[in-house]
């Protein structure tokens, strides 16, 4: 049933992904051994904005939060909000 669930999740960022009216950051790290880079960088290709950050961790893993590159995670969602946010305001 779980996978099940992850599949259909998966189907539905795929179809939405091409859609998103927002900007999109994407992290990933080159060590994940759950979730393949490839997915990351299809969902990137998938978006068609202009606006699509891409940030791939090298040393981090799955669970980025909590991480050896935690703190980049931070910066990287920080920055992003604050790029977004900034922009929207002027």
């Amino acid at each position: 049933r779980a996978a099940r669930e992850i599949l259909r999740g998966q189907r539905a960022a795929r179809a939405a992904a091409p859609r998103l009216p927002v900007p999109l950051l994407v992290v990933h790290g080159r060590a994940d051994d759950t979730t393949p880079l490839s997915g990351s960088l299809a969902l990137v290709a998938m978006a068609e904005r202009a606006d699509v950050e891409l940030r791939v961790l090298p040393r981090s893993a799955h669970m980025l939060g909590r991480d050896v590159e935690h703190r980049d995670v931070c910066a990287a969602v920080t920055g992003f909000v604050r790029r977004v946010a900034g922009r929207a305001v002027r």
